[in-house]
């Protein structure tokens, strides 16, 4: 299955070197990683990578302490809407205790640090809106800016 159940109160950091002996990972995670799962999953964090989903994408399930119905379980199956929703809450809905999330197999990343001037930063920044968005807003875009 490659999940982990995990409390709400773990840091990032904690989670990623418990699973490294079972050669998992977690499939997106920001550069901080001194941050609690909790705060991690209820902001919507969304990591590294543009082909990879925010965090909150990789939630399967969760335990959530409301003030109404005290705790209670959401997953897709239980409560969809409920779910999706509290998933990125900001602990509007209650506060998030405990989450299961789904693993991937442990990987190495490459980082690669460059010096860009600001034109090649807006250059590279029209380039890749022509291609998710269409080649017509990077144009008009390009003709504001310059």
């Amino acid at each position: 299955k490659k999940t982990v159940r995990v409390q709400a109160g773990v840091k990032v950091s904690q989670l990623v070197e418990f699973l490294r002996p079972y050669k998992l990972t977690l499939q997106n995670y920001a550069s901080i990683a001194e941050q609690q799962i909790g705060g991690f999953v209820q902001v919507g964090a969304h990591g590294t990578g543009m082909g990879i989903p925010p965090v909150d994408m990789q939630v399967l399930s969760m335990k959530i302490l409301t003030p109404a119905l005290g705790l209670i379980e959401l997953n897709e199956e239980k409560n969809p809407i409920l779910f999706k929703l509290a998933r990125v809450a900001l602990g509007s809905l209650g506060v998030m205790v405990e989450a299961t999330i789904q693993c991937v197999d442990a990987h190495l990343l490459k980082e690669q640090t460059f010096v860009s001037t600001a034109e090649q930063v807006w250059l590279g920044q029209l380039l890749l809106l022509s291609v998710l968005a269409g080649f017509e807003m990077a144009r008009c875009l390009l003709l504001f800016v310059v």
